[in-house]
């Protein structure tokens, strides 16, 4: 009874949001979405036992879909962990109300059953397993596999919220899952534990029926289930409370700033908004995912793949460097939208602020950078041409990304979600920004095919150089022609629409 009246409240909230229409567009573009992203996968699940027995060492396609299934779940939860909210709800209302906490959060995780993100897995496994597990171990055991696999879904969206329940509480857990799949990988890449055959076993016991398999999974289950109960009674208190939030997130205060003075200032305070805010964050993360896709792909993928083309690892190289900087620079002034005017009559300089995310922007690209050095100490990739990269990166094309950020005068919501959003941003400022991408790569290519890749990578070594040590007087410059318009800017920063 309780569940059907919280379900009607959160009915009808929805359905009274004064911006009803926009979430309803965005509801159903999302559904779209997912509905041919099921599609694709139904179709995959009916030849996906074919295509299994070909790459694969073992007789039954479910083996070696079993071998693989770690890493397919790590997947899972790098996908959850960047796009899927944590279900919420106004809880305050309730506490006056004799209604338990505990039945209030129970709630919310029972919506984790019927959550889209712990669905589209399932969609593949359906069609696989009834046509890979019934020929040879029966139909009552191809249902109890898809119910254990939805499970693992349903245990690793938990595991998710847990993280992002944990990361409110403390900034050092966004590092946590980071260390800890790397970690998994690392173990098997290096051989040192042989993931494959673990899965298989605990398979082998799932689908011979061994019942310890369900008694640790449901041990497991109820460890997340009572863990996020906690962590969401946790948040609930330090809301109630008024906890400041520097004493929740308290390494994103770096003392050694402070000798910068107002600069540093800056510094502090954009590290917390980048980890405090959903919006911001994903981009943090989808960054840090395609430094990992170019070491993987591009620095040691194969020698004749698509990767190693001149443009394929001019673009990807120069991305995984300003990575961070490039996501980011396009909300360089809508980041602040909702406290422009705020900022504007203060007395802080505004300048101060954009060099702070300059030389913020610029760490992280000589981190990747130095990163960047391993392939080159395996010969994957030049010297010159990392470190041309690096500054025709922070020089001409942070220079390009920071006057395209003048013209967006979107604003951007910071606690938005995360997923199919595309507030904060225009068509003009996703137009100037692609060509603040591409016409650099371009002119770097036609030098190669006109000269050679030694004489691109001195073009881009030397104009680097220049915009780089004139860093100082174009960011000048930008701060000037944001003032000219600043009024436009802000008029736009008020919008709601």
């Amino acid at each position: 009874m309780l569940q059907r009246e919280l379900q009607k409240h959160q009915w009808k909230a929805f359905l009274r949001h004064p911006m009803f229409e926009r979430n309803l567009g965005i509801k159903l573009f999302m559904y779209l979405m997912f509905g041919l992203l099921g599609l694709q996968l139904f179709s995959l699940g009916f030849i996906l036992d074919k295509m299994l027995l070909e790459i694969g060492s073992y007789q039954l396609a479910i083996y070696t879909f079993n071998s693989f299934a770690l890493y397919l779940f790590l997947l899972d939860y790098i996908v959850k962990y960047i796009f899927k909210q944590n279900q919420s709800m106004q809880i305050a209302p309730y506490l006056c109300l004799p209604v338990k906490r505990n039945r209030l959060f129970n709630f919310l995780l029972v919506k984790e059953f019927t959550n889209v993100w712990n669905l589209y897995l399932l969609i593949l496994i359906v069609p696989f397993a009834f046509k890979s597990i019934t020929p040879y171990y029966g139909l009552s055991i191809a249902f109890l596999y898809i119910i254990f696999f939805y499970s693992l879904c349903i245990g690793n969206s938990l595991l998710v919220s847990l993280s992002n329940n944990l990361l409110n509480k403390n900034g050092w857990y966004f590092f946590l899952p980071i260390v800890v799949i790397a970690a998994i990988v690392a173990l098997g890449y290096f051989s040192v534990v042989d993931w494959g055959i673990c899965t298989v076993q605990i398979g082998e016991w799932l689908l011979d029926g061994n019942p310890l398999i369900w008694l640790v999974q449901a041990f497991i289950f109820y460890g997340l289930w009572i863990a996020n109960q906690k962590t969401m009674l946790g948040e609930l208190y330090r809301g109630m409370e008024g906890e400041k939030v520097e004493k929740i997130i308290s390494f994103t205060r770096i003392s050694f700033l402070d000798r910068f003075g107002e600069i540093g200032e800056f510094i502090n305070l954009e590290l917390k908004m980048l980890i405090r805010t959903r919006r911001l964050r994903s981009q943090v993360i989808i960054g840090i995912l395609f430094i990992a896709y170019y070491f993987l792909i591009v620095a040691y993928g194969s020698e004749d793949g698509a990767a190693k083309s001149p443009f394929i690892q001019l673009f990807f190289s120069i991305f995984a460097i300003g990575a961070i900087g490039f996501s980011l620079s396009q909300f360089l002034f809508s980041a602040q939208s909702a406290f422009f005017d705020g900022l504007m009559t203060r007395n802080h300089s505004l300048l101060n602020m954009i060099k702070g995310k300059y030389i913020l922007y610029s760490t992280h690209s000589l981190f990747t950078t130095c990163l960047m050095m391993i392939p080159v100490y395996h010969g994957k990739v030049s010297f010159l041409f990392v470190v041309s990269a690096f500054f025709y990166t922070i020089g001409f094309l942070f220079f390009l990304m920071f006057l395209a950020a003048i013209y967006n005068k979107s604003p951007l919501d910071l606690f938005d979600r995360g997923t199919f959003n595309w507030k904060g941003t225009s068509g003009n400022t996703m137009f100037i920004n692609m060509l603040a991408m591409f016409i650099p790569v371009s002119i770097v290519l036609a030098i190669n095919a006109v000269f050679s890749q030694v004489a691109g990578c001195y073009f881009m070594l030397i104009t680097g150089l220049i915009f780089t040590l004139t860093a100082n007087h174009w960011i000048k410059w930008t701060y000037k022609r944001f003032l000219k318009r600043r009024y436009k800017n802000m008029e736009g920063f008020r919008s709601n629409a």
